[in-house]
């Protein structure tokens, strides 16, 4: 494990806060060469906001990384969900919940990936009720469409927690 939380320090450490430039407009990229870069940009933001290794989570990386995302494909949601969960790691949970509503908003409404996330930022600014409400719904999601999924499954582990709720 000391090798993973490592090599995940070493990722968000290095990896680029600016598109390069072929991204952003100056030098045309091919459009393949181009998703797959924002991709695995987003792979990695994700990774420095909700690694298993909490220790390993570096949010305002992540949130760094994020950002140019939204700027260059302003209309993909699974950014927008990097996005919310960077803040949420941060502590910045009003940012969290635009970033999420905006996701899901792109996504026809999101899945748990959204909601165990809400639940949380919901639970961190006091509103109990709607913290209950997006958890039940990420659990029924989750349940139905990707029990075995072993990020939800430590999302709906750390929200039940955190909002005092059975895990089973």
């Amino acid at each position: 494990m000391d090798s993973f939380r490592r090599d995940v320090q070493e990722m968000c450490r290095n990896a680029p806060t600016e598109l390069p430039r072929q991204i952003d407009g100056s030098t045309p990229l091919d459009h393949f060469e181009a998703r797959i870069y924002l991709i695995e940009l987003n792979n990695l933001a994700w990774e420095c906001a909700t690694s298993s290794d909490a220790s390993s989570r570096d949010p305002e990386r992540a949130m760094r990384l994020a950002q140019p995302l939204i700027t260059a494909a302003p209309q993909e949601g699974n950014y927008w969900n990097t996005l919310g969960a960077a803040h949420y790691r941060a502590g910045s949970w009003q940012q969290a919940v635009r970033s999420l509503q905006k996701s899901m908003a792109l996504r026809a409404g999101g899945d748990s990936f959204d909601w165990f996330f809400l639940a949380m930022c919901h639970w961190q600014l006091g509103q109990r009720d709607q913290a209950r409400d997006w958890y039940t719904r990420a659990v029924e999601w989750m349940t139905k469409y990707k029990p075995q999924d072993a990020e939800l499954i430590r999302f709906r582990s750390e929200a039940a927690e955190l909002l005092g709720m059975p895990t089973g």
